[in-house]
């Protein structure tokens, strides 16, 4: 059904525990790696490219087996859930974000009031207490090492908007499901925030602007305050994610009316290792990216970058936010400012190893000068 009133839609998700199973090479190599990693220099799939791509993938014209959750959303952005089955579909059409966005900028009916039913249901979580934080994301060409391209994306555009609250619905009822079956299941968890400072925009929340622990896995139910979710786990990408793997089969079990596949003690082991080497892996891309930023700024030195302080260091040194970059750096040379001044800095210095600025800094910019500015691409 598609109307002013409601919309009546299912959202596949490919079924990969089908092919996986415990016990066989592939789930234990899924169960080694926990997730698939990307960087700027590479990505590392959870599982072989010619599956991930192909095999495993939702491809317009091939026929995949799914788990379909089947939902309607109403104009005033209730999602109310159906039912989850398993079928086979065929695939009519991969879209990518830049068609969608021109199909809901051009209101088409399907794809207009989709979009307009999202904006209302993320607005219904915001007044339930989820943030709404302002994303920034970079593409690094890095092909020319000597002339490196950052450019900035824009991923609050409609349609990604769109594709993280259908994600969520599906998130929060498989949660749901397998709270009330009393499945074990893994959660993600986060505590209620504090705001630290008011923000001046409601649409531009920054992470500074919160007192906000980490969410964290835990095969206790409970809330999402971020999300503003009552209760909430990973089960839209199993091919990139080991716990999505594990939740898809849990709640394929459920559908069958049969035992868990996995017990209490198999979850409460696993949250703990994917929790560890997700802060690896993590760790090792910030890294990453962080040393690739500095390539990019070595490419730019003299030129002015706006930034603000957030505290000083016992080592003399200060902590301050590049701000165009968002990149959260030590400098030398920058002592006697307060926390959160503004300022622009004249970059003199790059160490690469440590990671590490020196500047002269600026309160404002000097006159016939302009700060450095990425390029914004949609």
């Amino acid at each position: 059904e598609c109307s002013e009133e409601k919309l009546e839609i299912s959202i596949h998700i490919t079924d990969i525990s089908s092919f996986v199973t415990p016990g066989d090479k592939l789930f234990e190599e899924a169960e080694e790696r926990i997730s698939s990693v990307y960087t700027i220099e590479e990505s590392v799939p959870m599982f072989p490219e010619f599956l991930s791509n192909d095999t495993f993938s939702l491809k317009a014209g091939e026929e995949r087996n799914v788990l379909s959750y089947k939902f309607t959303i109403s104009k005033k952005g209730i999602w109310k859930f159906k039912n989850v089955v398993l079928q086979t579909i065929r695939v009519w059409e991969n879209i990518s974000y830049e068609h969608a966005d021109k199909l809901i900028d051009e209101d088409k009916d399907f794809w207009g009031l989709l979009h307009r039913f999202c904006q209302i249901a993320q607005k219904k979580r915001i007044e339930n207490g989820a943030l709404n934080m302002a994303r920034k994301e970079f593409e690094f060409d890095i092909s020319n090492p000597e002339n490196l391209r950052i450019l900035k994306l824009n991923r609050n555009s409609p349609s990604s908007r769109i594709i993280e609250e259908l994600a969520i619905a599906v998130n929060s009822e498989t949660a749901r499901l397998l709270q009330e079956a009393k499945y074990p299941g893994i959660y993600r968890t986060q505590s209620s925030y504090k705001i630290a400072k008011e923000f001046e925009d409601e649409n531009q929340q920054q992470l500074e602007n919160f007192r906000i622990e980490p969410a964290r896995l835990t095969t206790v139910a409970g809330p999402h305050a971020g999300l503003g979710c009552d209760v909430y786990m990973h089960a839209t990408s199993p091919i990139r994610r080991f716990m999505d793997l594990i939740t898809q089969h849990q709640i394929k079990n459920l559908i069958y009316n049969a035992d868990p596949v996995f017990s209490e003690e198999d979850m409460m082991r696993w949250a703990e290792a994917i929790t560890l080497k997700k802060r690896k892996y993590n760790r090792a891309v910030k890294n990453i990216l962080k040393y690739w930023k500095f390539k990019y700024m070595n490419q730019h030195i003299k030129e002015l970058f706006e930034a603000t302080v957030r505290k000083q260091l016992s080592n003399n040194n200060t902590e301050i936010e590049l701000i165009e970059m968002d990149c959260i750096v030590q400098v030398s040379g920058l002592r006697g400012y307060d926390e959160e001044e503004h300022l622009f800095l004249r970059i003199n210095e790059i160490r690469l190893d440590p990671l590490k600025l020196v500047v002269r800094a600026f309160k404002s910019c000097p006159e016939g000068e302009h700060p450095h500015r990425l390029i914004s691409i949609d």
